[in-house]
């Protein structure tokens, strides 16, 4: 069992965890940068804990993820998880090779961890879940099991907005279940960093709390030990970090910007509440009668009737009704655009909105178009698109709804190819399409 009992590791552990936090950086930055997405800022700035925590903190046999005694750990931020995977690379779990195949199709290294792979006990990516799960399994550990495994729950502080965050920190609190630790980040969302006031909060809800530099492995290595000798209460651990700390990051950016607002008064920049990541507001403070905050309004571009569907490229000729929202709207056209040169011509309708749903735009459409419709949605066939659809037609006797979507849980991968794997891509539209006229 990995264990270390002391609060004060010596000069050489101190080092060593500081550099399994830069080498977690490092795997993380390469994962995300091989597959071109994910949350790298968001796993630097979570190295130094998860550094402390496998590497000085918990108990666990390294060989063997799943043993029954084994201290537990949810990762409640899962978008994060580049860096837990990178964890267990150093732990020695998987290969480098597992972390560069991140997001994937096919591959257990999701953008989110999944109990696909033996060392992920709950699948996290919704925020503001992990830690209910935290507290179901530290109750079963202290009343079922009876047992002196500890439960890790790593969280960021924007998804403490969540209600079911505070649900959770009365559960752990009513049932002094001393052996869930929670532990906090805390970075510039709706509280920025003032800690206190997130101590306070979480005090008053019965926990222990204690404030550290997320950054400071001997600060974190006090703090977890100081965690274990509490009884009768759950301990939170406040830790103040920074995304993509020891990172380069886009200040670059903004500091070259504002250098040229100094010596061209004709530059004017304009934000969509990005400039914290940007640094645009570097310009935004030497030169604040040039930058306008656009904030993120995209939405306002386009005019739309709550209820009030929208059929784009009708004809006189069309074959066929297709209705897609979203990312399928744009495979529908894709399809569209493809059959319109083999002499097939369909509308696309886009219903904006499925509550209230404009059935009578449905109808009209499906009349004009032999009876038929084929819906295309991105998600389960209960209680989608597909689903709204058939029960606005359900009193049209000849009308015909065929539904495309999700029918299996879905996993990573490139977009393109998700959609072609769930059958619902613009080749899958086509072919939905030209199997429903020659039937």
């Amino acid at each position: 069992m990995a264990e270390a009992n002391d609060s004060q590791p010596d000069a050489e552990a101190v080092q060593m965890l500081r550099d399994t936090a830069n080498r977690l950086r490092i795997h993380s930055i390469k994962a995300t940068s091989t597959c071109s997405s994910g949350h790298p800022m968001s796993c630097c700035s979570a190295a130094e804990i998860l550094s402390v925590l496998f590497f000085h903190t918990m108990r666990y046999k390294q060989t063997d993820p799943e043993h029954a005694d084994n201290d537990r750990f949810v990762l409640s931020k899962g978008h994060a998880v580049p860096v837990f995977y990178a964890t267990w690379a150093e732990v020695g779990d998987i290969c480098e090779s597992d972390l560069l195949s991140l997001r994937k199709l096919h591959c257990d290294s999701e953008g989110h961890p999944t109990p696909r792979l033996s060392f992920v006990d709950v699948a996290t990516g919704s925020l503001g879940q992990g830690l209910g799960a935290a507290c179901g399994m530290a109750y079963t550990g202290k009343y079922f099991d009876k047992a002196s495994y500890r439960v890790f729950c790593l969280m960021g502080d924007g998804e403490s907005a969540e209600g079911s965050v505070w649900e959770a920190l009365a559960f752990a609190s009513h049932y002094s279940l001393d052996n869930v630790n929670r532990l906090g980040q805390s970075g510039t969302t709706p509280l920025e960093h003032r800690t206190e006031v997130c101590q306070n909060r979480r005090e008053a809800f019965g926990w222990n709390s204690y404030i550290v530099d997320g950054h400071d492995v001997e600060a974190l290595c006090q703090a977890f030990w100081q965690a274990a000798q509490a009884k009768s209460k759950p301990t939170a651990v406040i830790a103040k970090t920074f995304k993509g700390e020891k990172i380069a990051t886009r200040k670059a950016y903004g500091m070259a910007l504002a250098e040229l607002g100094h010596v061209c008064e004709r530059v004017i920049a304009l934000d969509s509440d990005t400039k914290n990541s940007t640094f645009s507001d570097v310009f935004q403070k030497d030169h604040p009668e040039h930058f306008i905050e656009c904030f993120i309004a995209e939405q306002n571009m386009e005019n739309f009737e709550i209820g009030q569907a929208k059929i784009i490229g009708s004809s006189v000729n069309d074959k066929i009704t297709v209705i897609g929202a979203g990312v399928t709207l744009h495979e529908a056209l894709a399809g569209a655009d493809d059959l319109s040169q083999q002499g097939i011509s369909i509308p696309i309708i886009n219903p904006f909105t499925v509550k209230p749903l404009d059935a009578a735009t449905f109808i009209s459409s499906a009349r004009a178009t032999g009876g038929w419709i084929i819906t295309v949605g991105d998600h389960c066939r209960e209680g989608g698109i597909g689903e709204a659809v058939c029960a606005a037609v359900s009193r049209e006797p000849d009308i015909l709804v065929h539904q495309l979507a999700v029918a299996e849980v879905p996993r990573s991968g490139k977009a393109s190819e998700l959609l072609d794997m769930f059958g619902i891509s613009a080749k899958h539209i086509i072919t939905a399409v030209k199997y429903t006229l020659m039937n």
